[in-house]
């Protein structure tokens, strides 16, 4: 035992690059002073989230080829934090807010964007699928099995408490908001 947690200790794998930023302009090069600006905005913003253990400069010399061949995109490299899973939420937060900006298309991916995007899709068509075809069809044809609105609504409670149970959190209580990923397009 002693001799894994060194191990671990010693190689942390929290040190991989877990999402991936690309930024990119049709009209500007990404050695137009405008174009580094912007970059080292959003590379800030996405650090002051707190959720970022490593943020890769796109014009260091160890970022290697960051940018593209025509010149019009740069990538930067993500390392989370300790919670990734909670931290991507302010992560997409401001490359949300960055991809507003009419002049640049900023798009990202990776491990917990494309997480975060699966629990969303579930969540949408949980709360579609189940909360408004499934379960009034149930609520239906309890009636009619039941003869009664109280007994019907028996099993339906049950059903709807294992449904929260079984996500971690109901559909409406989350916050609703679109982000651009490139797992997304």
């Amino acid at each position: 035992m002693r001799a894994d947690e060194l191990i671990s200790d010693s190689f942390s794998q929290r040190n991989q690059i877990d999402e991936g930023v690309v930024i990119h302009s049709a009209d500007l090069t990404a050695e137009e002073q405008t174009f580094r600006e912007f970059v080292a905005g959003v590379r800030s913003s996405v650090e002051d989230t707190g959720a970022t253990r490593i943020v890769s400069d796109p014009y260091s010399a160890e970022a290697g080829p960051a940018i593209s061949r025509d010149g019009h995109a740069v990538a930067m490299t993500l390392t989370l934090g300790d919670d990734p899973e909670d931290g991507i939420e302010a992560v997409l937060d401001e490359v949300s807010a960055a991809d507003a900006d009419p002049a640049f298309d900023v798009a990202i991916a990776g491990e917990f964007t494309l997480d975060h995007d699966f629990n969303e899709l579930a969540a949408h068509d949980l709360e579609k699928g189940e909360l408004q075809i499934g379960l009034p069809a149930a609520l239906v044809v309890l009636l009619l099995v039941f003869g009664a609105l109280v007994a019907a609504l028996v099993p339906m409670s049950i059903a709807i408490v294992s449904i929260v149970v079984a996500v971690g959190r109901p559909p409406w209580s989350g916050r609703s908001r679109r982000s651009r990923s490139l797992s997304s397009t």
